[in-house]
């Protein structure tokens, strides 16, 4: 996927991993300000930091304004593309299977799974940018005072074990939780498609009971898996604020003792902050990343044997100007459909013994064909089939 689009993913990542690290900067102003004040420093005076926080604002501000148009210009981009060949793919598809489950479950896929991958890939960006900034703080804290920068680290490994143990739990639950809301989706779709038949057989009672019963099992499964992704983000911050704990005890005895200036421990404050949230995004980037490979499945389900890859195909998407003319077929006498004739026909479903068997009629121009048959004996597969 980043290398569908690396024009755009490339600035995209360049210009936010500035964004997560313009923070740098202003923490080692804030250093030197606090130790200026306190009078451990003779290095620039109070109104030269103040203008230089002034103008570390402005190009935050900048950035951010940059990363913002680019980054939505991505998001979108990635979205579309797995979408298009989705679709694609579908309307390559015969009518009577274009897709392998009911049209609600497609639409799931559609909407939620594409844009769990598109999360995914935008996510990478802020990952790298963390990251650089978690080293480049580190070196900095280490060099000022590596114990207590190590007391800072030490929750990260809690937080990574942690996700990696959940990862069963976690693939289980997002899949139940996708396949629940197909079934409601698809439920309502059959439901606007068979009002008369609904009516006629006075069904109204059992087929809301049916809709409410689905409403429960996704209510049961979104739960479980909304549960384990609050618990596991729970964990991260927790293990983290005991972390932050022992680094302030720690901080505030070494003060005591002169062995760290006010500027010191303006710049750990400030900077604990920025590395507990790469914590706890570390943390959720790995679940969602998990999560992000039922997605994967279930969007290649919908290929219907075409190769995984087809799925993050290089296509053109036309995302700027007008539409292409869609181009007719010019229909002549020779195309007019004068007769279907259907010689021992059959199609049954896989894996499963129903279906329709040996079929043959004929159908001329004009006429008007009733099929009648209790429900599931095939009705709508001969229609489909056809």
């Amino acid at each position: 996927m980043i290398r569908y689009r690396p024009l755009l993913y490339f600035p995209d990542l360049l210009l936010w991993t500035a964004i997560h690290n313009i923070p740098l900067l202003l923490g080692l102003i804030a250093r030197e300000f606090f130790n200026s004040l306190s009078g451990q420093a003779a290095g620039l005076n109070a109104w030269t930091l103040i203008a230089l926080l002034l103008m570390q604002g402005l190009l935050h501000v900048s950035l951010i304004i940059g990363g913002g148009l680019v980054d939505t210009q991505f998001r979108f981009t990635m979205g579309s593309w797995l979408r298009h060949n989705l679709l694609e793919r579908i309307l390559q598809r015969p009518g009577a299977r274009a897709v392998p489950e009911s049209p609600g479950e497609a639409i799931s896929r559609f909407r939620d799974d594409a844009s769990q991958a598109e999360d995914a890939v935008d996510w990478t960006i802020d990952m790298v940018g963390m990251i650089v900034f978690v080293i480049i703080a580190f070196a900095v804290m280490l060099s000022t005072n590596a114990m207590i920068t190590l007391l800072v680290f030490v929750p990260l490994i809690g937080v990574v074990i942690t996700t990696r143990l959940a990862y069963g739990h976690i693939d289980r639950y997002r899949k139940a939780s996708r396949q629940a809301t197909g079934r409601v989706t698809g439920m309502i779709g059959e439901m606007f498609g068979a009002v008369q038949a609904v009516q006629v057989a006075a069904a109204e009672d059992a087929v809301i009971a049916q809709l409410r019963n689905l409403n429960d099992q996704r209510r049961r499964s979104m739960l479980r898996d909304r549960l384990l992704e609050q618990i596991l983000e729970s964990i991260s911050h927790n293990t983290v604020n005991i972390g932050t704990g022992l680094i302030l005890i720690l901080a505030a005895e070494q003060i005591r003792n002169g062995q760290f200036t006010v500027g010191d421990f303006a710049l750990f404050v400030y900077y604990l902050g920025f590395v507990t949230d790469a914590t706890r995004f570390f943390g959720r980037f790995m679940a969602h990343y998990q999560q992000t490979t039922v997605s994967f499945d279930r969007m290649v389900t919908l290929l219907q044997g075409a190769p995984p890859e087809t799925l993050v195909r290089s296509t053109p998407l036309p995302l700027r100007g007008a539409l292409s003319a869609l181009v007719h077929a010019a229909k002549t006498e020779a195309d007019r459909l004068e007769l279907l004739e259907v010689d021992r026909l059959g199609y049954h479903y896989p894996g499963t013994p129903n279906g329709i068997s040996d079929i043959t009629l004929r159908l001329p121009r004009g006429s008007f064909t009733v099929v009648t048959g209790r429900i599931g004996a095939g009705k709508t597969t001969l229609v489909q089939t056809v």
